[in-house]
């Protein structure tokens, strides 16, 4: 090979190993500029995260919704069930709101914690003796009706 392409060739590397380098530092630079931009409080969720949790939700409502419907599984399993799906319920919710210094999810955020509290009452009458399944049915039948609308 002759001294012109390989000058060339080591060019192009050069180029291409920069915009690699620059790609890279741009990417980690935006999760920095939002560290800073923000205030330590404010819960950014990422659509990733959303969409995962709410499909993770909707597996969860649909589970409660098909265990309260169920008249066949003996009470003490489940109403084990019912608490541990509310558990999960309560859970996703928490990951889903947003922090004292707000969220970049507004409508998510003016929402999860009504939820949150309805989830934990559902959870807390359900692990009553005997268990009460009315808040829990009250959970399932918000979700439906204010997805139906999406």
């Amino acid at each position: 090979m002759t001294w012109p392409m390989k000058s060339i060739r080591l060019r192009l590397h050069a180029r291409i190993l920069l915009t690699g380098v620059a790609m890279s530092l741009l990417l980690t630079s935006c999760a920095t500029v939002r560290q800073v931009t923000y205030p330590r409080d404010f819960v950014y969720l990422e659509k990733t995260e959303i969409t995962s949790d709410m499909q993770a939700m909707a597996v969860e409502i649909d589970r409660l919704d098909r265990l309260l419907a169920d008249s066949v599984t003996p009470a003490i399993d489940r109403q084990e069930k019912v608490v541990a799906s509310l558990t999960e319920i309560e859970r996703l919710s928490s990951a889903l709101g947003a922090g004292p210094g707000g969220g970049n999810h507004a409508l998510i955020a003016s929402n999860i914690d009504g939820l949150r509290d309805l989830a934990r009452t559902a959870r807390i009458a359900a692990e009553g003796d005997p268990p009460v399944y009315y808040p829990a049915g009250r959970l399932a039948g918000q979700c439906l009706a204010c997805h139906v609308q999406r």
